[in-house]
């Protein structure tokens, strides 16, 4: 995935080495694992790094400023008045679809909206936060989860629950105890820190229906003109960069008819 910049291959553990790498993990049942590297990043200070280097470019960026209509012609509504543009993007991820209809234009994409819930562990007195994470099963369905180091804590996720706009955008009472649980089977030394210190986040993922199992749906982005209008549905993090360089180098207002 990471296209020959991997610092090893994946290869198989046995028990006892895996305990090396997890000496917190509950071995009974475990016939082995798959050792592999993947990239980890801070989401929040993604962000904010980007919106550094728009600023600095002279993109001029404008918080809590709601987006009420926006119109083919290139005219925005806000909470501040009107004003037009020669090309608006609509990349307003799970309210996407939802702008459009506030602003009375049809679209043919569907979005599903997955609330993805996470747990934050502190690390227990007396205990060391192992550098290696863990990819594992959920029992009883076919999504598997992880436990990861993260800046200091536990971080342990992800549920996938179907929600609409209206719903508040925070774990549920039973992701709550799914992600609790998980920890308790896995690393049951973390358990207490997790029922008593963790804290919870949720975010919403706007995926175009693709699939009547959302978890098999596709995660492409699809893109959509109205006029002066271009609205971006779907994508994710890891593909933002490779989305925003489609969209610059295939829009019209690149030249592009």
């Amino acid at each position: 995935m990471a296209l020959g910049q991997l610092p090893g291959f994946a290869r198989w553990l046995t028990p006892a080495a895996v305990a090396n790498f997890q000496p917190d993990l509950v071995l009974e049942g475990l016939q082995g694992a798959w050792q592999f590297w993947d990239g980890q990043m801070d989401e929040q200070g993604l962000g904010k790094w980007v919106k550094d280097q728009a600023r600095g470019a002279g993109v001029m960026i404008h918080e809590q400023m709601p987006v009420e209509r926006v119109s083919p012609k290139g005219w925005l509504t806000h909470a501040a008045g009107t004003v037009r543009f020669g090309w608006l993007v609509n990349a307003a991820g799970p309210w996407a679809v939802e702008l459009l209809e506030r602003s009375g234009l049809a679209t043919d994409v569907r979005l599903d909206l997955v609330r993805g819930s996470h747990l934050l562990v502190p690390t227990p007195a007396r205990t060391s936060l192992a550098t290696t994470g863990l990819f594992v099963e959920v029992p009883g369905t076919a999504r598997i989860a992880f436990l990861l180091p993260y800046q200091g804590e536990l971080l342990v996720g992800t549920t996938e629950e179907v929600q609409g706009l209206e719903e508040p955008i925070s774990a549920s009472t039973s992701e709550r105890e799914l992600l609790v649980a998980l920890v308790a089977r896995h690393l049951p030394t973390w358990a207490d820190s997790a029922r008593h210190q963790g804290r919870f986040f949720a975010g919403l993922r706007p995926i175009v229906s693709s699939h009547a199992d959302v978890s098999r749906s596709s995660r492409d982005a699809v893109f959509r003109r109205h006029g002066q209008l271009i609205s971006v549905f779907g994508g994710k993090w890891t593909t933002a960069r490779s989305l925003a360089n489609r969209l610059a180098e295939s829009a019209p207002f690149n030249g592009q008819p």
